[in-house]
């Protein structure tokens, strides 16, 4: 039988005027599988298959990175702990790159099916994002 871990991290999407698309997360434990990672896209919310044990979900993605996303055979991701978007992109946009602790490419998968994620742990990881109340 197969485990994993379903997690949820902080992460932003950043596009550059020349439309490229980088998505920094939060590293969560353990190293990232980079010759199998894969970026799901189901044309709302997405996940990150970071190796055989870790999916990181993502959802509610803005207008223009489902956009970008669209046209994409696979994302920049960058892993940086502690991270201020406000820094990161000021420095991207001076030219300079931060000192990113591990990046790696991602394949994109665009499915015409929802994720799969088990109802009870998508309702657990929406909570830890903020979408739904956890009264409901």
């Amino acid at each position: 039988m197969l485990t994993y871990q379903l997690l949820a991290v902080r992460h932003d999407y950043i596009i550059n005027s020349a439309d490229d698309l980088m998505l920094i997360i939060e590293p969560p434990v353990d190293e990232a599988d980079n010759d199998t990672v894969k970026f799901i896209f189901d044309g709302e919310d997405a996940m990150l298959i970071r190796n055989s044990g870790q999916i990181i979900y993502l959802p509610c993605l803005h207008k223009d990175v489902i956009k970008t996303i669209s046209s994409r055979k696979d994302i920049l991701v960058v892993e940086l702990q502690g991270y201020d978007l406000q820094t990161v992109t000021a420095l991207i946009k001076q030219k300079i790159m931060p000192d990113f602790s591990d990046y790696y490419t991602a394949d994109v998968v665009i499915t015409a099916n929802p994720l799969e994620i088990p109802q009870e742990k998508l309702l657990e990881l929406r909570i830890i994002y903020g979408i739904e109340n956890s009264e409901n």
